[in-house]
């Protein structure tokens, strides 16, 4: 009788032990689904901005167009970096936010352009100024309310006009976070913009670096139909000749020095390109030379129809 009592009571404890372990994976499975769901909902992207976007390659940021009139002096935009919802200031990050926010002046082949007296005409919120065509600071959005930090940028002048503003900001301390980025394009809002011409930026860092360069590549761009001037110092370079073939064989003119040359070139009609890259070749032995880049970009001129 005793041993069967015994029996009775280790089945009724094994039964407990099985109720016990039951009871502690339904509230663990229960636990677990909980965790998931917070897990989803916290990952929302809670770094956001009005005007940059997500992006996975800093070499690939999508482009943002920037249309100011045409007689305007100074042009203002600003860009906000928020750690809320942008149509939803109620879902923001209880923690801080810690970022890095970066400003590069490039030119279209995306080079960072370092003359300063085309990044000088850039201000950001109306103190700070680019160092060799970049800026960059350590931002900060408080933890437990919906916080934004806006940079206001205002461009002066027209020599800004043909290079793009790249602008970066990207969390350090929160990795759930994608970085946000755009290529802003700046623009006028007409279709009366002269045509102008400057060396790409790459020639005048490759001068820098001490770099000879037997080739020389200079883009001329703009919107209005008109008749603008190219000249060169035939002593130093020389035009390449494919170009002046797609332009139609215009009539090169060589001045009293002898080595000045000229060509009108008739640009902006409908449906014609709105930029050239022109290659000039250098006519001599560039290694013989030590050359500087102010005495370098002497040697090629553009004029439009307003400035003749």
């Amino acid at each position: 009788m005793k041993k069967r009592t015994k029996l009775i009571a280790v089945y009724l404890f094994l039964i407990a032990v099985v109720a016990i372990i039951a009871y502690s994976l339904a509230a663990y499975t229960s636990l677990s689904s909980a965790k998931r769901v917070v897990t989803v909902r916290g990952s929302e992207q809670l770094f956001t901005s009005d005007v940059l976007v997500q992006y996975d390659s800093a070499s690939k940021l999508s482009t943002k167009v920037k249309s100011f009139g045409k007689d305007d002096t100074t042009r203002t935009f600003s860009v906000t970096i928020s750690n809320h919802l942008q149509n939803d200031t109620t879902k923001f990050d209880k923690n801080q936010i810690s970022y890095d926010f970066k400003v590069e002046l490039v030119d279209a082949g995306g080079n960072v352009v370092t003359d300063e007296n085309i990044y000088n005409n850039i201000t950001i919120n109306n103190t700070i100024q680019l160092k060799n065509g970049v800026y960059t600071e350590s931002g900060t959005l408080a933890a437990g309310t919906a916080q934004d930090k806006t940079y206001t940028f205002v461009l002066t002048g027209n020599e800004i006009l043909p290079y793009q503003i790249k602008i970066t900001a990207e969390p350090t301390n929160r990795s759930q976070y994608k970085p946000l980025g755009r290529l802003i394009v700046l623009t006028t809002d007409t279709t009366e913009t002269h045509w102008t011409g400057s060396f790409l930026e790459t020639e005048k860092s490759a001068v820098a670096n001490s770099e000879k360069l037997g080739l020389l590549n200079y883009r001329i761009s703009g919107h209005v139909e008109e008749n603008c001037v190219l000249s060169w110092d035939s002593s130093k370079v020389e035009i390449d000749k494919w170009f002046l073939e797609q332009m139609g064989k215009p009539a090169v003119s060589t001045a009293k020095d002898g080595k000045t040359k000229s060509v009108t070139l008739h640009l902006g009609a409908a449906g014609t390109p709105q930029q050239y890259t022109i290659q000039f070749y250098r006519t001599y032995a560039v290694n013989d030379l030590n050359e500087d880049w102010n005495t370098i970009k002497e040697y090629i001129h553009f004029t439009n129809s307003k400035e003749e």
